[in-house]
């Protein structure tokens, strides 16, 4: 369908879609800009619960949104000097006659860093946990409270998708 004015006021045009007149907002726009305005070019389709199982290629799937914790084992070890917490944060620093002293020089390790760290023991400093704060039946759902609400989740969060069994299986289906 064209989108030229089909009165003759220049300022009349259609939705290609459906063809409703567009309203108008100023006398510059241009046909492109109008046909953002109709709100059938705006309407979002969700998938079928089977197209998303086709799609995440898993039977009868649900997402779990979840979000990470980290749990902190202990300091890490290497031979260029001890690690120790000096208020703020675990930094690298020397003992002294008994004393630990962080060092001036050094910087605070981030989570990131002591995760791929080990104790003195051979375990690692810091585990992430993942925990699950509610299920959807769209990643799509999940994926925009995880954008929206970052802030709340400092170590990270994901939408993972998993296949249900049983009577919820059964339920979902008809959606």
């Amino acid at each position: 369908m064209n989108n030229e004015p089909r009165s003759e006021s220049p300022l009349v045009y259609y939705c290609p879609k459906c063809g409703d007149i567009l309203p108008s907002r100023e006398s510059g726009d241009s046909p492109e800009c109008m046909e953002s305005r109709c709100p059938c070019l705006n309407e979002i389709t969700s998938p079928t619960f089977s197209e998303r199982c086709k799609a995440e290629g898993t039977r009868d799937v649900v997402f779990l949104f979840q979000y990470a914790t980290s749990e902190f084992i202990g300091h890490p070890y290497t031979e260029d000097g001890e690690y120790g917490h000096d208020g703020e944060g675990i930094i690298l620093g020397d003992t002294v006659k008994g004393h630990w002293t962080p060092r001036q020089d050094a910087e605070y390790l981030t989570t990131e860093e002591m995760m791929e760290m080990e104790t003195v023991d051979g375990h690692p400093c810091v585990i992430k946990n993942w925990k699950t704060e509610f299920v959807t039946l769209t990643r799509e759902e999940g994926e925009k409270h995880g954008k929206e609400r970052s802030y709340n989740y400092p170590d990270g969060w994901q939408v993972y998708g998993i296949p249900s069994n049983g009577r919820l299986a059964d339920l979902i289906k008809t959606t």
